[in-house]
C-alpha cells in the first residue's frame, strides 16, 4: 500500500533525486524510492556490522529476504555475526527439516 509522505529538502538531497532521475532516466518519484532503498541497505548492513542488530532484522529494516541481505553482506565483505551456538541450532533445525 502506498502513502503519500512530504518531505522538505534542502538543495543538495534536491539535486541528488534529479541527477539520479536523469541518470537512471527514471522520474523523480521512483529515483526518490530508489535513493532510499540504498540507504535502508547501507542502514542495515552498518547496524548488523557492529553487532546492533540480527540478520533477521537486517533483512527487514532493508527490505530483502534473509539469503539477499547475506548476498548483500558478502558484498560488502562484511562477515556474519552468528555465533557457534546459533550456527549448532541450526544445523538442528536443518536436520529436523530434512528428514
Amino acid at each position: 500500500m502506498s502513502e503519500v509522505l512530504s518531505v522538505r529538502l534542502d538543495h543538495s538531497r534536491k539535486e541528488a533525486i534529479t541527477y539520479v532521475s536523469k541518470y537512471s532516466k527514471i522520474g523523480k518519484s521512483e529515483a526518490a524510492k530508489e535513493l532510499i532503498d540504498k540507504g535502508r541497505e547501507e542502514f542495515a548492513s552498518e547496524l548488523y556490522k557492529s553487532r546492533k542488530i540480527s540478520l533477521e532484522k537486517a533483512s527487514k529494516i532493508a527490505g530483502l529476504s534473509i539469503s539477499e541481505m547475506m548476498d548483500l553482506l558478502a558484498e560488502k565483505k562484511i562477515q556474519a555475526n552468528i555465533s557457534m551456538e546459533d550456527f549448532k541450532e541450526s544445523l538442528k533445525n536443518l536436520a529436523k527439516i530434512s528428514k
